[in-house]
């Protein structure tokens, strides 16, 4: 995922290693950064508590 203009924002979430690296592993499966993995996830579940 390319985005126009350069993310410079950060939210730090703390997670345990064991689920960092599920996490790793889940995003580089699916041919994704980690970043890119979660902040699907996260809009995906915006979208359901929104609907």
């Amino acid at each position: 995922m390319r985005f126009s203009e350069p993310i410079d924002g950060r939210i730090k979430v703390r997670v345990s290693r064991d689920e960092k690296a599920a996490l790793a592993t889940l995003a580089r499966e699916r041919g994704m950064t980690l970043s890119d993995l979660l902040r699907d996830g996260a809009k995906a579940f915006a979208d359901r508590v929104a609907a």
